[in-house]
C-alpha cells in the first residue's frame, strides 16, 4: 500500500507542477485546485489532472468583456 501512496503523491505533484503557469498568473483570483487521480482496476495510476478554479466579480468581468469587443 505505501507504494500506491507514493505513486499518488508523485502524480499529484506532477499535475500541480503542470499548472504552474495558471497558478502564477493572477494568483489572487485562484479559488481552488481540484486533483483528479484515476486508477485502473489493478490499482495502477492511469491519469492525473489538475483543474484551477478562479473567482471573478460579475460586473468587472462584464466590463472587461465589453471593453474588449469591437465597437458596433
Amino acid at each position: 500500500m505505501p507504494d500506491l501512496i507514493e505513486r499518488l503523491q508523485e502524480a499529484a505533484l506532477a499535475a500541480i507542477a503542470n499548472e504552474t503557469p495558471a497558478l502564477t498568473h493572477r494568483p489572487e483570483t485562484v479559488r481552488g485546485l481540484t486533483l483528479e487521480l484515476v486508477l485502473n482496476g489493478s490499482g495502477q495510476l492511469t491519469e492525473a489532472v489538475a483543474f484551477i478554479e478562479r473567482r471573478s466579480s460579475g460586473p468587472a468581468l462584464l466590463a472587461r468583456r465589453a471593453a474588449s469587443e469591437p465597437a458596433r
